[in-house]
């Protein structure tokens, strides 16, 4: 599972929900009061979260946010209900909260990171070379038949994948099934 880092101004605070969160399992990566602390130790982790408040030492949640990188979420702390709306990345915990709230939600957005990470890592690495003799020649038809590049080629198999709700590789061998009546 991905790491957590808890950011607040005042490191006391930081630290007693660093440790609601170690006393329930999900124990933090880092604990730290400045946005530069908190990316440092974001990217040092492949995935995770970071639960902050609105305004840190050196900057707030915009400026963090900006610079995370991309398997990194944000649960945002905040008594104001109109803070952390502009972003998919930001779950927003209303001030007050109680204990099962924090950890069902830290629990919540990091499982959601590792699913998006397998679903990233799962795609063309695993295909094997007869899929990709497929795909390969599915682009071919579709360039020489349709005058299009390579990139185009693969869009174009993506997008009709896409819209019919099936596979690439089904796509693909839609498209090969085709040219061969052809």
């Amino acid at each position: 599972m991905g790491g957590i880092i808890v950011a607040l101004p005042k490191i006391q605070e930081a630290a007693r929900i660093a440790d609601v969160l170690r006393k329930n399992g999900l124990p933090p990566r880092d604990v730290c009061s400045h946005v530069c602390d908190a990316l440092q130790a974001a990217h040092a982790a492949e995935s995770g979260v970071v639960i902050c408040t609105a305004q840190l030492k050196d900057g707030n949640y915009r400026e963090l946010l900006a610079d995370l990188p991309s398997f990194f979420d944000m649960i945002l702390l905040s008594r104001n209900p109109d803070v952390g709306r502009e972003s998919s990345q930001i779950l927003r915990l209303p001030i007050p909260f109680t204990t099962s709230d924090l950890v069902n939600t830290a629990e919540m957005v990091l499982a959601q990171n590792e699913r998006k990470i397998g679903r990233k890592k799962s795609t063309a690495a695993k295909r094997t070379p007869e899929e990709k003799k497929i795909l390969e020649d599915a682009k071919k038809v579709l360039m020489l038949r349709n005058d299009m590049t390579e990139p185009e080629s693969y869009r174009y198999i993506q997008k009709c994948s896409m819209d019919t709700g099936t596979g690439l590789l089904e796509t693909a061998r839609m498209i090969l099934l085709l040219e061969s009546y052809r």
